[in-house]
């Protein structure tokens, strides 16, 4: 997904990539709390982050504030974040 925003280069853009856990944590939870009730984003399930442990990548639940490992085949959410 991040690859196909950055080849259309959407916002003028072509840095996108999927954020950290640290990046997702203190920089969406910490700042406005459950992302549902603050900006309406679907929580019904994590998403996903760039961070890994051997096989495991970080996903971060978004309406409670925590992150837990999975493997790569669960199917989570993804957001892509751009830095100027």
């Amino acid at each position: 997904m991040c690859d196909t925003y950055n080849h259309r280069q959407i916002l003028g853009l072509s840095n996108w990539q999927l954020p950290t856990q640290e990046e997702l944590l203190n920089n969406l939870f910490t700042q406005h709390g459950n992302m549902f009730t603050s900006r309406e984003w679907p929580t019904s399930t994590r998403y996903w982050s760039s961070t890994t442990d051997g096989d495991y990548i970080s996903n971060i639940d978004l309406s409670l504030g925590y992150s837990n490992l999975n493997l790569q085949d669960s199917q989570y959410y993804a957001s892509c974040i751009s830095k100027p």
